[in-house]
């Protein structure tokens, strides 16, 4: 009986661990695409790696099966990011009163007054 509700305990100990794990890995991920979204990397290419390094838990890249040539794929992908062309992501328009547009309408109409005021009219 004792052996059973130790097994149960180590069980719950480690769905609580794998829950925290992923928690981390979560807000792991989250802040490194926050941090090349401010850098100029559109989101729409941040969300197709996003799926890969939630997938990963041990972030490592096997390049060969030399040991030493493995990478962190957060780190590859940081040097991948680095060297790609970066989009602005800022306000385009501005804060201030924008400046008004008149249509062609109220252009001629503008016009108008001024020849009729040119005139006395």
């Amino acid at each position: 009986k004792r052996i059973a509700e130790l097994e149960a305990e180590n069980k719950a100990l480690r769905d609580e661990r794998a829950r925290a794990e992923r928690a981390r890995n979560e807000a792991e991920v989250k802040a490194f695409c926050d941090k090349w979204t401010g850098k100029g990397i559109p989101p729409a290419a941040l969300e197709k790696v996003k799926p890969l390094l939630l997938a990963e838990q041990s972030r490592v890249i096997h390049l060969s099966d030399n040991a030493e040539q493995d990478v962190s794929s957060l780190k590859f992908f940081d040097e991948l990011f680095e060297g790609l062309p970066k989009v602005p992501m800022t306000q385009i328009s501005s804060p201030e009163k924008p400046t008004i547009e008149l249509s062609d309408t109220q252009k001629a109409i503008e016009r108008g007054k001024a020849i009729a005021e040119s005139i006395n009219l």
